[in-house]
Formats: C-alpha cells, structure tokens, sequence
C-alpha cells in the first residue's frame, strides 16, 4: 500500500509539471509537506438536495447493486482483485463484516467500478463526526480499462440516490491535501469543502480546521 501510494505522488507529481510551473511547485510543497511535516485530509459535504440537481444525463448508465459479502463478488474479479499485479486500492476482503458496505457498478455486463460507504457510526473511521442522518463515501476504484469515461461520477450519483431512498439526507468525503483529482470529482458533484485535518507528523496529533 505504502509503494502505490509513493506512486501516485510521484504521478501527480509528472501531471502537475505538464500543466504548469506554478501548479508544478504547488503540488511539490503538498507533497513535501505530507511526507515530513504533516498528512493533511480535506473534507467535503453534500446535502440530499444538491445531489438531484447535478444532471446525469451525458453519463454511461450503471448497473449497481450492493455486494453483501466477499463470495457474492463475480468469481473472475475476485481473483483480479486479490492479484498484485493489478496495483488496485479497492480495500480489503476483511472489510465485509465491519459496516462497511461495497458498492459495485457495471458497465455492459462487466465490473467497471467499487465503491465502498459507512454510516455514522464508523465516524472514528473518518476524521470528523457525521450525524445520524447521513453516510460516508469512504472509497472509490475505477478499474483501469474504463478510466476516462466519468464512471465515477455515475458511480456516486446512483449511490447516494439510492441511499437517498432509504432515508439519508447527507454524504462525507475525504482525500490527502496532495491528491487533487478526487478534490476536483467531488466540487464537481455539488460536494462543499468544509474544512481539514491536519495530523503531526512528529506527534500524531490531529487538529480540526474548519472552513
């Protein structure tokens, strides 16, 4: 995990560069900053109501459905999931069974995204404590060959719609300081930046910044 993360920084990094000195230098600081000062981790929300006023209709349609259990995943994803070689951060099988639920979208019959989402009482999970009425989208994969093609925006909008249904009225993200692709997804959706958290890299301490 420690190595696909070192990765993605340095990918971030290249991708800065081609865009930029300035946001080059930006992204360096972030990047310099979370190894050896401090990790930093934004938080974003979004209430029932903005999440039906984003329009879906330019996106691939979904087939999503709630995966219970490790052995209810499709036989060849679950070998592909546990291979890696794949690199993919989609979480881990101890995860079933701990509150935590899997969201599984699939695009003309085969498996194109996961997600996975908490509710208020995995707060200690997070780093901020969400009421009752709401939930937490906790973490997001693509899988490669359907990069490119906004799955992640028709992955979360049918996630939250159909948690809407069952009564919830709002949604918690999350992602490092350094790693502004998820930032860029999430204002998109209508998410508000609320604020940070801030963790010491010297003590662990971690300090609420809000907005």
């Amino acid at each position: 995990m420690r190595n696909m993360m070192q990765m993605k920084k340095v990918i971030l990094l290249r991708s800065a560069y081609r865009r930029g000195l300035g946001i080059f230098f930006s992204q360096l600081w972030m990047t310099i900053a979370d190894v050896l000062l401090r990790r930093k981790f934004l938080i974003f929300r979004i209430d029932a109501r903005d999440v039906t006023k984003f329009d879906t209709s330019g996106l691939p349609v979904l087939d999503c459905r709630e995966i219970t259990q490790w052995e209810d995943m499709p036989n060849h994803l679950r070998a592909r999931l546990e291979d890696p070689a794949e690199g993919l951060e989609w979480g881990q099988k101890s995860w079933f069974g701990q509150n935590r639920r899997c969201w599984l979208g699939e695009l003309d019959g085969q498996p194109a995204c996961l997600m996975w989402w908490l509710d208020h009482t995995e707060s200690e999970h997070f780093f901020y404590d969400v009421p009752e009425d709401a939930e937490i989208l906790f973490q997001t994969v693509i899988f490669p060959e359907f990069r490119g093609r906004r799955l992640y925006y028709s992955l979360l909008s049918d996630l939250m719609r159909a948690r809407m249904s069952n009564g919830i009225k709002a949604f918690y993200g999350s992602c490092h300081e350094y790693n502004t692709t998820p930032a860029r997804n999430m204002s998109r959706l209508g998410f508000k930046y609320i604020g940070a958290v801030r963790e010491s890299r010297l003590t662990g301490r971690r300090r609420w910044i809000p907005t």
